[in-house]
């Protein structure tokens, strides 16, 4: 699961740079280096929400 997570961040991260404030590059990237101590390869809280929606029709 923290593969996962670190891989979905780090995507999210490459995507929102023009976005992110001056300070929040550096905790990002704090995140997902392994050798950090808050690192997210070292939680072990992730969890993964997702949700489907399913449409269902008919021809008249």
């Amino acid at each position: 699961m923290n593969a996962y997570a670190q891989g979905f961040l780090a995507k999210l991260r490459s995507h929102a740079t023009d976005a992110l404030d001056a300070d929040d590059p550096a905790a990002w990237d704090a995140l997902l280096d392994e050798t950090q101590p808050h690192a997210v390869a070292h939680r072990d809280d992730p969890r993964v929400h997702t949700t489907r929606t399913t449409w269902i029709a008919r021809r008249p």
